[in-house]
């Protein structure tokens, strides 16, 4: 099996040529190709049964969606033609007319409610499914319009649609699912899989918005080794790296190396990374003074300094600072002398020694090396277990074999898919056997409000109860992300939460 490396000169031949920088004057231009970066192969390309952000990112641009995010976070249609509440438990949608799947069938509401009802109803379909939950029954009025019955008030399940791929089911019936022959809706449609190496899409030049793409073919080459990934975008082999460590970040932000620039300043406000327990394992299950030892050992600031290196903040909650929602009391000050003496209280004046799982990308790495280095000022080794990307979701999310672990996830405007998707004891986010019926209360009343202050107080409520009892995860810093960029590379966004989108991507050659 060929390997990245051997591929890039037919991939990637115009990308060997000298950029030219862009200029006012250019506009968009129509073809080319381009190489994107991956630092772990997907396990899969089928979007609805994404168990991992890979999944999402390598299989995004084949597929299209009722509604989605604009780069500035804010709700809009795109299948979906418009949409009406008729009250807090029906959702009336029309959908735009041709709009096509790539096997040339034109989508009808029919194929709305069969994408919605795949989600709500295959097991594997569980993480996307917990954003839209809340639908009970999708009713077909005609060809273009649908009607969705909500079992509760919900508040959140419009955003939620946003993760809900539109699929033809009678491909999915035939196929069994998408997973190594996707076939969507999106501006992109599969060509080829070779395992190990690379997975390239091709324009699809019926899809329903008018112009797009602009790109012919869009390849993405997996490279476990950032190293590699660095590599390949001086070289010119690879155009976009999605992910760059903060230290590079940092030194190119004012020197670049020839023909690569950043992004536009990479998108921090929705997104974080914390520590977290396993509760179903002592001592963290019983032992709350242990877990406060840790929340007040751990310098916010100062890991932010490490792991960030000025790239973004230091962060309480996954709820940001910008946000409506965000309650400054939530605010605490690190304390080393209280974290010792709380480790006294909790039985453990000598320290002790745990096990901390790791995913090997450029933020979590030096994130729990900053983490290490604190936790041994009160005793405590913290002995990292570095994983590559798919091995430790497998661990973390199918094994459940960790103690502790550092890792972080994008959030969405709206709480409920970043404290609910965490903290609800039936949530598929919640990976650490965390259960409180209280907490249960406090977010299904607020998914089922319209009221923003009181599902604001619900929200500052379930967030102080986590700092307060440093349960089932500390939040440390921002989770930015900036990518590296060939010069020829124009009309790349980055999305606020964390999605990729290529349709208005142009080569500059």
């Amino acid at each position: 099996m060929k390997r990245a490396s051997t591929i890039f000169a037919s991939l990637a031949i115009g990308a060997l040529v000298a950029a030219i920088p862009a200029t006012a004057q250019d506009a968009p231009k129509r073809g080319g190709s381009i190489v994107v970066s991956l630092n772990a192969e997907p396990t899969h390309l089928d979007n609805q049964l994404q168990t991992e952000k890979n999944i999402d990112w390598a299989s995004k641009p084949m597929n299209a969606f009722l509604v989605r995010f604009n780069k500035d976070a804010v709700l809009e249609g795109s299948i979906a033609e418009s949409w009406e509440v008729i009250n807090p438990q029906e959702i009336r949608m029309t959908i735009r007319e041709n709009v096509k799947f790539h096997n040339g069938r034109v989508m009808t509401a029919a194929d709305a409610k069969a994408s919605i009802d795949r989600v709500l109803n295959d097991p594997q379909a569980a993480s996307v499914k917990n954003n839209v939950k809340s639908i009970a029954l999708v009713e077909v009025n005609d060809d273009r319009t649908f009607t969705m019955h909500l079992s509760v008030p919900d508040s959140t399940v419009l955003g939620g649609l946003t993760a809900v791929a539109m699929v033809p089911i009678e491909v999915v019936e035939g196929q069994g699912d998408l997973k190594t022959n996707p076939v969507g809706a999106g501006p992109f449609m599969f060509k080829e899989w070779e395992r190990g190496s690379h997975h390239t899409l091709v324009r699809f030049d019926e899809y329903f918005e008018e112009g797009m793409p602009l790109l012919d073919e869009l390849t993405f080459v997996y490279q476990p080794e950032y190293g590699a990934e660095i590599a390949s975008l001086r070289s010119g082999d690879v155009d976009i790296i999605l992910w760059l460590n903060a230290r590079d970040v940092v030194a190119w932000r004012d020197d670049s190396p020839r023909g690569i620039k950043l992004d536009d300043g990479g998108r921090s406000v929705m997104a974080l990374h914390y520590f977290a327990f396993n509760l179903e394992r002592e001592p963290w299950k019983s032992n709350e003074k242990l877990r406060l030892a840790i929340k007040y050992a751990i310098d916010r600031d100062e890991a932010a300094a490490i792991a960030l290196q000025g790239t973004g903040p230091a962060k309480v909650s996954g709820i940001a600072k910008e946000s409506p929602y965000y309650d400054p009391n939530w605010e605490y000050e690190h304390d080393l002398e209280k974290a010792k003496q709380l480790m006294i209280e909790a039985g453990y004046p000598d320290g002790l020694t745990v096990d901390h799982l790791v995913p090997k990308t450029p933020l979590e790495v030096p994130l729990a090396q900053a983490f290490q280095q604190q936790l041994a000022r009160i005793g405590i080794k913290l002995e990292l277990r570095v994983l590559e990307v798919p091995t430790f979701i497998d661990v973390w999310v199918r094994q459940r074999d960790f103690s502790t672990t550092t890792v972080g996830r994008e959030s969405w405007n709206d709480p409920a898919n970043i404290v609910e998707f965490f903290m609800h004891s039936e949530a598929p986010g919640n990976r650490w056997g965390f259960s409180n019926p209280d907490v249960d209360a406090w977010l299904e009343e607020a998914r089922a409000t319209f009221d923003f202050e009181r599902r604001k107080e619900l929200y500052s409520m379930v967030e102080q109860y986590r700092i307060d009892h440093a349960a089932p995860f500390i939040v440390a810093t921002n989770g930015t992300r900036y990518a590296g960029l060939r010069d020829r590379i124009e009309g790349w966004i980055s999305q606020r939460d964390i999605r990729y989108d290529f349709r208005n991507v142009w080569v500059n050659d």
